[in-house]
């Protein structure tokens, strides 16, 4: 039997612009904020099973790249993201598993819609 997934959405980002943005988006989506920018955090928030896992690339508090894979290890949908100009770390990021590794300004402009699709792409796999 599979542990049924939380409604929550862990963000594993500490720039405090991006965190509204996250927790906005979330909220309207319907899902609960946890905060998990420092390693203790994250792995609290992974013990919820979170259905998403927001990561910034350029999160200086924890291994970016290693809270990918461990937020995909918990079963989450994964959602990073980080600067247009080093492509290398969002290819990376999608080699480490993220569902989507876009560039801050696609994050920015769409992230309600990316949370949207990855919540809508959780529920068809879970039927």
């Amino acid at each position: 039997m599979h542990e049924r997934m939380s409604q929550t959405i862990a963000i594993a980002v500490s720039n405090l612009i991006f965190q509204s943005r996250v927790r906005a988006a979330a909220l309207e989506s319907g899902l609960d904020v946890a905060y998990a920018d420092t390693p203790s955090m994250f792995a609290a928030a992974l013990r919820s099973r979170p259905a998403i896992v927001v990561v910034d690339l350029k999160e200086l508090n924890l291994d970016p790249l290693d809270a990918i894979a461990q937020g995909k290890a918990a079963g989450a949908a994964v959602l990073a993201f980080g600067p247009h100009t080093d492509a290398e770390t969002l290819r990376a990021a999608r080699s480490a598993g993220a569902d989507l590794a876009v560039p801050r300004s696609r994050f920015k402009a769409e992230l309600g819609e990316l949370l949207r699709g990855l919540l809508a792409n959780r529920s068809e796999v879970g039927r």
